[in-house]
């Protein structure tokens, strides 16, 4: 199979879950959300400290995507920067687009 090289940028509840699961039931692909990372670069804790999340583990979460030749990057935030930068790289960039009253109905139904 061909190496695949995505980043899919979402707001939270856009379907971002949604679209993993569905991905890796019909594909092998290299699936990876942000969320996974930032708990993987943290011994295993989703990190509670958004600062040390943001300022610490978020430039080693960039490194790592920045370094694969081979994944689908899940992510609610990517800087500009590294989107220009991942896009001259190969990245295919897809954003998923949700309108404010599809968000709210989505929301309530999510705990």
């Amino acid at each position: 199979m061909e190496k695949v090289r995505a980043i899919i940028l979402g707001p939270q509840c856009s379907g971002k879950t949604t679209l993993k699961r569905y991905l890796s039931s019909k594909y092998a692909l290299p699936l990876v959300e942000e969320d996974e990372v930032f708990t993987d670069l943290n011994d295993g804790v989703y990190p509670a400290d958004i600062e040390y999340k943001e300022k610490t583990l978020r430039p080693k979460l960039e490194e790592k995507v920045r370094q694969s030749d081979d994944i689908v990057f899940l992510t609610s935030y990517c800087s500009p920067v590294l989107l220009k930068e991942l896009k001259l790289k190969g990245f295919k960039i897809l954003q998923l687009v949700l309108d404010e009253g599809e968000f709210n109905r989505r929301n309530e139904n999510r705990f």
